[in-house]
């Protein structure tokens, strides 16, 4: 570690750690899959954002080296994870096994390619660096492997965006909040990654893995704020809504989740506060 450890490092030391607790009180609190996998995406957030933590601060190529290995541990399953999130949030099931088993295999081959770049340079061609106001900058030349993870990691953003769309879209009003806040918190990092690969970061900084952090905790926000893993926006609408008599939905905890129509009329309050009240 350098002497003079930079605040940029710092401040994503100081995210990675907030993701990792945010991960691990959602899995214990919720039993849901959503849950498990908001919780995994949390963790695969971390490990990147630490591990560029480490490659800022490095004291020498080598550190780099080990440091960009680190990230990979973490970096090619936050999309996947994201995805599955957002397809099950709008289509209320998981994908189908052998589905999910062929968008595994992309990230798990970027792992063991990144892990073993020093073998093939498929992912790196070359990797030098500079010292930036205090941190040391990656300079890289792209393997071919690079580009496929560019495109795999674009079309997860894509389709993840397009499922929490639907969601927003389908949803009733009550339930779009959380729709939009997800969709908004998954272009942060994609915005960041894209001003990164233009060469228009500050310094030549990656902002991926702070822009994975931000909407980490923005996701976390809506899971205690705005009952994002207790409730099913799209398909209550074609339960609750036609039943004539009121309906108020408890989770386990005896919380509010979700109500009906004619719940609303029997009781006005429950429109006034937020769904996850006691």
């Amino acid at each position: 570690m350098n002497p003079g450890y930079p605040f940029a490092a710092i401040l994503l030391l100081v995210t990675a750690g907030l993701c990792l607790c945010l991960g691990l009180a959602v899995v214990r609190t919720h039993r849901e899959v959503l849950a498990r996998q908001f919780s995994w995406f949390m963790l695969t957030v971390a490990l990147y954002a630490a591990g560029y933590a480490w490659e800022l601060s490095s004291a020498d190529l080598a550190s780099m080296k080990a440091a960009l290995r680190f990230e990979y541990l973490g970096a090619p399953f936050a999309t996947i994870f994201w995805l599955e999130m957002a397809y099950g949030y709008s289509w209320q099931r998981q994908l189908p096994p052998l589905t999910r088993a062929g968008l595994w295999l992309t990230p798990l081959l970027t792992m063991g390619i990144a892990l073993t770049n020093e073998l093939h340079h498929l992912f790196y061609a070359d990797l030098a660096y500079t010292r930036v106001a205090g941190m040391t900058i990656a300079r890289i030349a792209h393997g071919p492997w690079y580009y496929v993870h560019f495109a795999y990691v674009n079309v997860c953003f894509l389709a993840g965006n397009f499922f929490f769309l639907r969601a927003w879209r389908l949803a009733q009003p009550l339930y779009r909040k959380q729709a939009a806040v997800m969709l908004a918190g998954s272009c942060i990092p994609w915005g960041g990654y894209m001003l990164y690969l233009a060469g228009w970061s500050p310094y030549g900084l990656d902002l991926t893995p702070f822009g994975l952090s931000l909407t980490g905790i923005i996701a976390a926000t809506a899971v205690w704020y705005l009952g994002f893993l207790n409730i099913i926006p799209v398909a209550r609408d074609a339960v609750l809504e036609c039943i004539k008599d009121g309906v108020i939905v408890l989770d386990r905890r005896s919380r509010v989740i979700d109500f009906n129509a004619s719940a609303a009329r029997f009781f006005p309050e429950l429109g006034a506060r937020p769904l996850g009240f006691d």
